[in-house]
């Protein structure tokens, strides 16, 4: 595939009015957010979203068409997408990789991405933070100022399977330059969407694993920051197929509000 422009260019071109040309998108779209304020701005320049007015408990305050999700459905319906999963089974078939749904996202995501300013998607694309890391890929020195052993053998275990995904990625990629332009082939790249990914997207509760705009400005599941933490003996005996977990540990009592499993030692 040829590309008329440096595809990274375009975006650092837009990065200044990366907010305005989302939030039109959005607007133009269907988007509805009558109770919050994106972008906000918080002490020490954190960003994030700001309720305007009051919310009830359960009530609805954010409204997106279906239109704007990048779904593991689009992904496997569309031409070419669809083409390249069905000639890739190894990495993008639910019985033949563990990682399948992340794996179709950031393909697809890669896909539109070097589409550029042409991709329907390129405003969500744009916005997406250009310093997203791993923290497998941070400095080893850093990774051991936690202080964690069991978080750095997390951490190196995770950084031998990220690196053996992108390699096996790169493949596809290079095994299908009608579809996909040599600048792609960017381990660079491929972490920051891939960091997306495994961060912003929705699953539960929904008909497929899928990137929600602006939905995934807002924190969406604390299962990795309170539960995993919190409970560490959990997270060890369910990764090792321990069935004594109790079972709402990872699943809908989370999205109930009820923290009780949360803070209940194991």
């Amino acid at each position: 595939m040829e590309a008329r422009y440096n595809i990274h260019e375009v975006y650092q071109k837009n990065q200044e009015k990366k907010y305005e040309i989302f939030n039109k998108w959005c607007a133009d779209n269907g988007v509805l957010i009558p109770k919050l304020e994106y972008p906000s701005f918080f002490d020490g320049g954190l960003l994030g979203v700001k309720a305007v007015k009051d919310i009830e408990h359960r009530e609805a305050f954010l409204y997106i068409p279906m239109k704007m999700l990048l779904s593991i459905d689009y992904a496997k319906n569309h031409k070419v997408i669809g083409e390249v999963f069905r000639m890739n089974p190894h990495l993008f078939h639910p019985d033949k990789h563990e990682d399948w749904e992340q794996l179709s996202l950031a393909m697809a995501m890669f896909y539109e991405y070097q589409l550029g300013q042409e991709s329907f998607w390129f405003p969500y694309l744009n916005l997406l933070p250009l310093d997203i890391e791993f923290f497998c890929n941070w400095a080893w020195e850093d990774i051991q100022a936690t202080d964690d052993v069991f978080l750095m053998q997390e951490s190196l275990a995770y950084g031998r399977d990220i690196e053996k995904e992108w390699q096996d990625f790169k493949q596809v990629l290079n095994r299908h330059p009608e579809y996909f332009h040599p600048q792609l082939i960017d381990r660079g790249l491929f972490m920051r969407i891939f960091a997306q990914v495994c961060s912003r997207c929705f699953g539960w509760g929904l008909p497929c694993t899928s990137m929600i705009p602006m939905a995934d400005n807002l924190n969406h599941s604390h299962g990795t920051c309170v539960n995993e933490v919190i409970n560490v003996d959990y997270h060890i005996l369910y990764q090792r197929g321990n069935k004594s977990v109790p079972s709402v540990y990872f699943t809908k009592e989370k999205f109930m509000n009820n923290y009780e499993t949360a803070f209940t030692e194991a």
